[in-house]
């Protein structure tokens, strides 16, 4: 198991093609994330910056959360209502940190000289000046679309965090089961948490 952070502070399940799906189709997914599979019988607890959302087959959600430090979480998605979507929601976990690096520009300046007959002139020169500044650098913390376990990640972290989530719903409908080609399906993003055994590596830098 990887270390890593978590406590969601902003999860209305975002979806970056479509905000929203109507009113009813919200309301007909709330809650829908308790019918998802939890593991009390490891310690874990229901984190309550889990979510339910309603979304379009081929729909991708983002979630910021934050996770907090010697805390093991266990992220899940689920969409209790088709077997079709078992075991292929896709999520990917990223975090976006400050990185230093030296910047090198050239600056002009105006200098003043003594030339041969004594006197003063001004003369302008060019010169190199470093500078060190933080940039952002995204860092890939679990990728879920390269995982055959894509819908479950557990991981512990070495401090507090902010991370995002990015949530897949594939297009699987219309393949053979009850799921519609196009229907909106209901999905769960189940965040679950207890104290980390200190018996485990942690997720770090």
């Amino acid at each position: 198991m990887k270390k890593l952070i978590s406590k969601i502070t902003l999860f209305a399940f975002a979806s970056i093609s479509m905000v929203s799906y109507g009113q009813r189709s919200q309301y007909l997914c709330n809650g829908v994330v308790q019918d998802c599979i939890y593991n009390k019988k490891d310690g874990y607890v229901f984190n309550q910056q889990s979510q339910s959302g309603a979304f379009m087959q081929g729909d991708t959600a983002e979630v910021t959360i934050v996770v907090y430090k010697d805390m093991d979480y266990r992220i899940s998605a689920c969409c209790p209502d088709y077997m079709e979507m078992d075991g292929k929601l896709k999520f990917k976990i990223t975090e976006t940190v400050k990185e230093a690096q030296w910047v090198t520009s050239t600056v002009t300046e105006t200098v003043s000289e003594e030339n041969e007959d004594g006197e003063f002139v001004e003369k302008k020169v060019q010169k190199e000046v470093k500078k060190r500044v933080f940039a952002d650098k995204k860092i890939v913390r679990y990728d879920g679309y390269k995982s055959e376990e894509a819908s479950l990640f557990e991981f512990i972290s070495d401090k507090t965090r902010k991370l995002t989530i990015e949530v897949y719903i594939p297009e699987v409908g219309g393949e053979g089961g009850d799921l519609e080609a196009g229907q909106i399906v209901c999905v769960g993003l189940l965040i679950e948490h207890r104290p980390a055994p200190k018996n485990l590596g942690k997720f770090g830098k």
